[in-house]
């Protein structure tokens, strides 16, 4: 198994976590967020000891959530689910994080 949890530093200890939900093994027998990427926000210990955690939300492919004002910038964090693959092994999930305006790639030529 593949296992991969991303911590996005809040800079006050009520850190964000995103995670794949994939319906395999453990997780089979969860009824919420099924193969879909995970948010969750701690309530303390900046993510290095035990600290309750409260699911905030989850997103499916293409699903996309914003937190504003990211650290108190004024700037927003927002969280894009690209692409969630289950039909291979194992599955995963393609998660775009960025913080204020998204890159533009360049288009390719033909």
């Amino acid at each position: 198994n593949n296992y991969m949890m991303l911590k996005i530093e809040s800079g006050g200890g009520k850190d964000f976590f995103l995670g794949f939900n994939r319906d395999v093994g453990a997780n089979s027998d969860v009824v919420a967020g099924r193969d879909r990427v995970t948010i969750h926000r701690s309530e303390s210990g900046d993510g290095k000891s035990y600290s309750h955690s409260f699911l905030k939300g989850t997103l499916g492919q293409g699903g996309q959530s914003t937190i504003s004002s990211w650290r108190g910038t004024g700037v927003d964090l927002k969280i894009r689910v690209v692409k969630v693959r289950t039909n291979v092994s194992p599955g995963y999930a393609d998660i775009e994080v960025t913080f204020g305006q998204a890159l533009t790639p360049k288009p390719t030529p033909r």
